[in-house]
């Protein structure tokens, strides 16, 4: 699967499991990395976790499963 398409289907799959607004952004940290971050939207919160997505689809990609990974990323 493409990074895109990887990234398109957890977006999706977290806006379900979550009920919750996802954003996907670019980030360049400080250091030249860019990255990209996914964010959890709650509307009654006033901070929202961000999750950077490319150590996971390296994990995807190696063979991990998928419904494993969207766990991960809820913990």
């Amino acid at each position: 699967m493409q990074k895109e398409n990887f990234i398109n289907l957890v977006s999706e799959r977290l806006k379900d499991v979550t009920g919750c607004e996802i954003t996907i952004k670019p980030v360049t940290k400080n250091n030249g990395v860019k990255l990209t971050s996914l964010t959890i939207l709650r509307k009654d919160r006033n901070t929202h976790p961000t999750i950077y997505l490319e150590s996971f689809y390296e994990r995807y990609e190696n063979g991990e499963d998928f419904d494993k990974l969207i766990k991960l990323m809820l913990l």
